[in-house]
């Protein structure tokens, strides 16, 4: 099968009028269409991969770190607890040091917490999206004093989990460039559904960007 280019236009010839038509075979051209076509359609497909491989290893390491260090943690300190009613009264060195390891322990859980929480936040999975946004606006607030509000549209909007993580995601990293580049105070977000699909604005009063 070969595609083909026709072209005609009306011309006139010693009075008499002709209808001039140009056929050009452009077979190839449809065929490299059709093949940058089919590549950028695989890179998409690698590209969607690729996220979600990245969002599984990011849920499998938060699970593992909050399952078993967490655990180990919590264990150790209980084990802690219980030397401490172990030691007779009066060695006073030995409870005052214990209760050093006991903060040290403490810490050590609420780091965990953390790095479980910055690779993959559990409200994502076990609330949904606006709970994550909220969640995430709330937590950004109150790490960097900007005020951050949300709105979402509607309040029980659903969407997979893949399209949840997306969403998330640019959420993160737009909350992350105001920080380092606007200079802002003030965020507001909207996130909603409208007839063409799902749409997030994340706006701030802070200084655009400098487009010389």
């Amino acid at each position: 099968t070969r595609n083909v280019h026709v072209s005609a236009r009306a011309i006139t010839v010693g009075g008499r009028q002709f209808i001039q038509s140009t056929w050009r075979d452009i077979t190839e051209k449809k065929q490299a269409e059709e093949e940058l076509w089919r590549s950028r359609e695989e890179m998409r497909n690698l590209s969607a991969h690729a996220r979600s491989a990245r969002e599984e290893e990011r849920t499998s390491i938060a699970r593992e770190i909050h399952d078993e260090l967490g655990q180990a943690l919590t264990a150790l300190k209980m084990d802690l607890a219980w030397l401490a009613n172990e030691f007779p009264d009066g060695q006073e060195q030995l409870p005052e040091r214990m209760r050093a390891m006991n903060k040290l322990i403490d810490g050590s859980i609420q780091t965990v917490k953390k790095l479980s929480t910055r690779l993959r936040p559990g409200v994502l999975d076990d609330l949904g999206i606006a709970a994550a946004l909220e969640w995430q606006a709330g937590e950004f607030q109150k790490r960097t004093g900007i005020r951050c509000s949300l709105r979402v549209e509607p309040e029980d909007v659903a969407v997979d989990r893949d399209v949840a993580t997306a969403v998330f995601r640019v959420f993160q990293e737009a909350l992350t460039n105001i920080v380092r580049h606007a200079g802002a105070s003030r965020v507001s977000t909207t996130f909603k559904r409208e007839r063409e699909g799902l749409v997030l604005r994340v706006r701030d009063n802070g200084r655009g960007i400098d487009m010389e």
